[in-house]
């Protein structure tokens, strides 16, 4: 007999093609009533991190519009991605780092979710211009604290990590190996150098032997971006300086030469952290516009073979928010938005959160036995599109290493319509313990944000800065 939900996905849910059957269940293309693709699958197994996922989205992986677990069958509705699998890519140096730090930033919030994916392999990652999807959470499981070993060994040979055949339990370790074998093959023989040695140590038989987490992954990464920036910026600027003074000797009428700054988005990471501001430093920088496709329509030809992913050049739009009703808050590091990938939610998003790595104290003021922060800012905005006034409470909780220290930011009214810029001047903290144990001299310390106020339902109540000492 036909359960109620089975009628519910029925009615709403039109299956198109059969992309994918095996043992593990079905994958189908099928349509919503607004004619838009999804993808709708039916596993026959329970304890899958769904919903987990559907609570905690991030533009790494799908959107789950509906999960329902049933007996020992799981029934998902996700977000179709259109684009191409890497399973027949052969990327470039500059490519790889570029996916590979974007997957560092998905697989932060998913192991933060006690997430491990398990099944990082090239069919798994879908391309969208210079963006990276991850799919296929079928195989992934929840971390457990009390078991010694995964009950289900899945995952595919040639990527999944020795302990998930059973010699220990999956964890972040995991994901990381999978993720630096699929590295090598897309790279082949551009797999050289410094990013050799990199991926070398993701894919260590031995999880000790690893990256012990994604952050220690982007770092190693970003460090060695760093050093050919430098020689660039240098060589720019002589040339810059060279091409002033010959321009200005000239005796002929000027032409019509442009010089152009030279552009921030190349720069990654800064070596000293030096405190970016909306002041001279970045206002002549401009950041390249991206357009999103408009989302598929219901009279589109459906091709007549379907590969394991779907192939169509097909992107969803991200319809625009209407935050009538709503306050809305977003975070500022030094001056730069973070986090902006919350925008395109219609509620609060309260896991997100914003890493800088510190590989000296050469800015920071040495106080008795701590050290006390730069000048750094947080910046907390308010935006009130409400019918009235607004009173933010800004709570500031600093964990140093253990230390927990709460402070509240004086504020004031935000009025209807408008809205308010407040800053945290980092300097007023004091790190007690910048080398903490560990053979890499590793310790974390972290700001959590919290807004809060009466009245008026609030998008950004929370954000993490988590700053990670490398000494």
């Amino acid at each position: 007999m036909e359960k109620d939900f089975e009628i519910f996905l029925n009615k709403k849910f039109e299956k198109i093609k059969l992309i994918r059957q095996t043992e593990k269940g079905e994958v189908w293309l099928a349509n919503d009533l607004s004619g838009n693709f999804v993808i709708f699958k039916q596993i026959n197994f329970v304890g899958l991190p769904y919903k987990i996922l559907k609570n905690n989205p991030h533009e790494l992986w799908a959107k789950i519009f509906f999960c329902v677990e049933d007996d020992d069958k799981t029934f998902v509705v996700e977000e179709f991605f259109s684009g191409e699998n890497l399973s027949a890519k052969n990327l470039t140096e500059s490519q790889a780092k570029n996916f590979i730090l974007q997957l560092c930033d998905g697989l932060k919030i998913l192991h933060n979710l006690g997430i491990v994916h398990r099944d990082i392999k090239p069919s798994n990652l879908i391309q969208q211009g210079d963006k990276i999807k991850l799919i296929d959470f079928d195989a992934a499981r929840i971390f457990s604290a009390d078991k010694s070993e995964d009950t289900n060994f899945l995952g595919t040979k040639g990527y999944a990590a020795p302990e998930q055949f059973g010699y220990s339990q999956t964890d972040a370790r995991s994901d990381i190996f999978s993720l630096g074998k699929t590295f090598q093959k897309l790279l082949g023989k551009n797999l050289r150098g410094d990013l050799k040695k990199i991926l070398q140590k993701c894919t260590e038989l031995d999880p000790a032997n690893r990256f012990q987490n994604v952050d220690e992954l982007k770092f190693a990464l970003l460090q060695k971006k760093s050093a050919p920036y430098k020689k660039n910026i240098t060589a720019t600027l002589i040339l810059s300086a060279i091409f002033i003074f010959l321009f200005q000797s000239q005796t002929v009428e000027e032409s019509n030469v442009t010089l152009h700054p030279v552009d921030a988005t190349k720069s990654v990471e800064k070596e000293n952290l030096s405190p970016r501001s909306r002041g001279e430093e970045n206002k002549n920088f401009k950041f390249p516009e991206i357009k999103i496709p408009e989302a598929p329509q219901k009279n589109i030809e459906v091709p007549e073979k379907i590969s394991e992913t779907p192939q169509e050049n097909i992107v969803e739009k991200i319809p625009e928010k209407n935050y009538k009703n709503y306050v809305k808050v977003s975070y500022f590091w030094n001056g730069g938005r973070v986090n902006s990938w919350v925008d395109k939610f219609d509620y609060d998003v309260t896991n997100a959160a914003w890493g800088v790595e510190v590989n000296d104290l050469n800015n920071f003021q040495k106080v008795g036995d701590s050290f006390k922060f730069p000048a750094w800012k947080i910046g907390v905005k308010v935006e009130n599109f409400t019918a009235n006034n607004f009173l933010p409470q800004i709570e500031i909780i600093f964990d140093d290493d253990g230390r927990i220290e709460k402070k509240n930011l004086p504020t004031s009214a935000v009025g209807v319509g408008a809205e308010k810029d407040f800053f945290i001047d980092l300097s007023q903290f004091k790190i007690t313990n910048p080398r903490a144990a560990g053979k890499n001299f590793m310790s974390k310390h972290n700001f959590k944000i919290k807004v809060t106020g009466t009245g008026a339902k609030i998008r950004g109540t929370v954000m993490t800065f988590d700053f990670v000492f490398r000494l």
